[in-house]
Parts: C-alpha cells; structure tokens; sequence
C-alpha cells in the first residue's frame, strides 16, 4: 500500500529532449541524449511495478505491488491493493480503501509529491547527471543524479535497458535518508491508452473531501 502523505515515495522516472543544433559537423548525439530522446518520442508508458521501501530510522523494509500509467499530457493512473492516484492534468483525485474516502485536488496546486508525472517525465529539468555507466555488455545503462535544488529527493538512480533505453529500475533516497526502490515490468509503451481512464468515479458511499474548495478560501 501506498499512503497519501507518502506519494513523494510514488515513483521519479524520465527526461527531456536535448536537440542538437542543426548544421554542418553536428555531433553525434550521446547516450544520454539519445536517452532523453527516447523517453520524449513516448506518447504513453505503462507498467507493473514492485516498490520497496526501506526506512532508516525503525530499519524497517516495506513492499508494494501496483501498476501506473502515464500519458501526456499531464495524464497519469497509479493503483495498488489499497490506494489509487488518478489525474486527467486538471483534477487530482487519492484514494484510500482503508480510510473510505477519495480526496481531490486542483491538478496544478496539489502538493508535488502528489504529481508523479512531472518526475518521471520531465525530472531532467530539475536533476543534474553525476554519473553515466554503461554495465552488462551494453545491456544495462546506470545514471545518477541530483537535484538541482533542495528538496523531498536527495539522490535519483535510473537503470535504463540497453537496447530500447526505457527505464527498469528506479531508487532514490529522500530527505529522511529512506531509500525507496522501484523495479519495473511489463512495459507498455505508445499503445493508445483511452483518456477514461484518468478519470475517476468515487464508489458510492465514499467519503469525499475536495481540497478544491479550501484552496479557494
């Protein structure tokens, strides 16, 4: 399970295009680039993934199943047995099971931890690279990572598979040194995923409470 004040534990992943200038001599992109380039021709990504959470003060190891679907833009659906994160880009909807209740949020105010489609597709606009590894006769590329400015995330490491360069694993340590790891599978990507389902319905007899509303006071 995944708990709402912990979805800054909810998944960083992917990047921005960096083009080459146009012109004659242009470089050769590097791995990086083309990296980043791949990521950005991603119209929609879909995954399973397996979360493991590893708390430094109670020593602690915690585990959580789910899937997550992106879409740009803005779009994104994260579920797990007990929890779902849901945003059509304009509205952010949180759903506990075990609290019986569904929050919702102005996409564009809610919380940062709360909008993981920000950094795992566009966490290169607020990351600096520190190392690049190339590991396993080319079949699995290491980068890490740091955050241009002080906040929820300290340290970002990203495994990108070797041929299609789409990320397989995920770890960051945060502000409390938890280190929080992600491995993905069954990955999906450019499959035209119906917009329907960024969009969520509450279950009847759900409490809701719209944070739309305090917002505006």
């Amino acid at each position: 399970m995944i708990y709402p004040k912990s979805l800054k534990i909810v998944i960083p992943l992917i990047f921005t295009f960096v083009i080459t200038p146009p012109g004659e001599g242009k470089r050769p992109p590097t791995l990086l680039e083309k990296i980043e380039a791949r990521v950005d021709s991603l119209s929609d990504f879909s995954a399973q993934f397996v979360q493991r959470v590893s708390y430094s003060l109670s020593g602690k190891v915690k585990s959580f199943q789910g899937r997550l679907y992106l879409k740009r833009p803005g779009k994104f659906r994260i579920e797990t047995k007990d929890y779902a994160f849901v945003s059509d880009s304009h509205l952010l909807w949180v759903f506990s099971a075990r609290n019986e209740q569904v929050t919702i949020y102005q996409a564009d105010s809610a919380p940062p931890s709360l909008n993981p489609y920000s950094t795992l597709l566009e966490f290169r606009k607020g990351y600096e690279l520190d190392t690049l590894m190339v590991r396993g006769n080319d079949k699995l590329i290491y980068l890490q990572l740091h955050p241009q400015d002080e906040g929820y995330i300290k340290l970002l490491e990203i495994w990108c598979d070797g041929d299609n360069l789409l990320p397989q694993r995920l770890r960051w340590v945060d502000n409390a040194d938890n280190l929080v790891d992600f491995d993905f599978q069954g990955i999906g990507f450019n499959q035209g995923i119906d917009d329907s389902l960024f969009s969520y319905h509450p279950p009847k007899g759900i409490e809701v409470v719209d944070m739309r509303r305090r917002d505006e006071e």
